[in-house]
C-alpha cells in the first residue's frame, strides 16, 4: 500500500505532480524480504552480476534489487529536483517579501514626510486661525465702540432737537408776547393821537415807548436770527456725525 499526500494549493502543484508520478512508478515494486545476504556489483551499463552461489535465483533477485535501486534513484532525483523548486520558490517569495517590505518601509518613510509636511501646515492653520480670531475680537470690539458712539450722537441729537423745540416754543411766546405789546402800543399811540391836544407829553411817552418796542423786537428778531443759524450748523453737525458713523460701521462690516 502506497500513501500519497497532496496539497490543494496552487504553490504546491509541481510537488503534487510529482508524488503521483512516484507512486504511479512505484505501484509496481513488489518486495521479498529473506534472510539470506548477498551482495551486489553493478557499473552504470551492465546489469548486476551476483557474488553469492546461489544460481540463477540470486541472479533474478539482483535484478529486482537493481530495478528498485534505479527507481529509488530516480525518485531521489525527482526529489532533489523537486527540493531545487521549492527552494527557488522559497527564494522568489523571499524576495518578494523583501520587495514588499522595502516598499513599505518607502511607504512609510513617504508616510511620515507627508505627515511632518500636515503637521506644519496643521500648525501654520492654527496660527492663521489664532490671528483670525484676534482681528475678529478686535473688529467686534471697534463695531462695538462704533455703536456706542452712535447711540450718544443719536442721544445728543434727540438732545438737540428737543432744546429747538423748547426754544422754538418760547421764541413763539416771545414773539406772540410782542406781539401783544405792540398792538397795546399801537391802541395806547391812537388814544394819545385822540387826545394829543390834550397830552401831548403822554405822547411824546407814547412814541419814546414804540422805539423802545421795536429796538427790543430787532433785539429779538436778531436774537431768532442767530438761534435759526445755530440750529442750522447744529443740524448740519449732527449730519456729518450721523454720516461719518454710519460709514465706520459699513467700513468694519464690510472687514468682517
Amino acid at each position: 500500500v502506497i500513501f500519497a499526500t497532496l496539497s490543494p494549493s496552487v504553490t504546491a502543484l509541481e510537488e503534487s505532480i510529482s508524488t503521483l508520478n512516484y507512486a504511479q512508478a512505484a505501484h509496481g515494486i513488489i518486495n521479498k524480504p529473506k534472510s539470506a545476504a548477498y551482495l551486489t556489483e553493478s557499473s552504470p551499463t551492465k546489469a548486476p552480476i551476483a557474488l553469492s552461489g546461489s544460481g540463477g535465483d540470486d541472479q533474478s533477485r539482483s535484478l529486482e534489487h537493481w530495478n528498485e535501486m534505479e527507481i529509488r534513484l530516480e525518485y531521489l532525483k525527482g526529489q532533489v529536483e523537486e527540493a531545487k523548486a521549492a527552494l527557488a520558490r522559497k527564494h522568489m517569495q523571499q524576495q518578494e517579501i523583501i520587495d514588499r517590505a522595502e516598499a513599505a518601509e518607502a511607504e512609510v518613510k513617504k508616510v511620515n514626510k507627508t505627515v511632518v509636511v500636515l503637521e506644519k501646515k496643521n500648525i501654520e492653520l492654527e496660527k492663521d486661525l489664532q490671528a483670525s480670531q484676534e482681528l475678529q475680537q478686535k473688529t467686534a470690539s471697534q463695531l462695538k465702540e462704533t455703536r456706542t458712539k452712535l447711540v450718544e450722537t443719536t442721544l445728543i441729537l434727540q438732545a438737540t432737537q428737543q432744546t429747538e423745540k423748547k426754544l422754538t416754543n418760547e421764541a413763539q411766546t416771545l414773539l406772540e408776547a410782542l406781539k401783544n405789546s405792540i398792538a397795546d402800543g399801537d391802541e395806547l399811540h391812537a388814544k394819545i393821537l385822540a387826545n394829543r391836544e390834550a397830552d401831548v407829553k403822554r405822547r411824546e411817552a407814547a412814541q419814546q415807548f414804540n422805539t423802545c418796542l421795536q429796538d427790543i423786537l430787532k433785539s429779538v428778531q436778531t436774537s431768532l436770527q442767530a438761534l435759526a443759524d445755530k440750529e442750522r450748523e447744529q443740524e448740519g453737525q449732527t449730519k456729518e456725525l450721523a454720516t461719518t458713523a454710519a460709514q465706520q460701521e459699513n467700513e468694519f462690516l464690510d472687514q468682517t
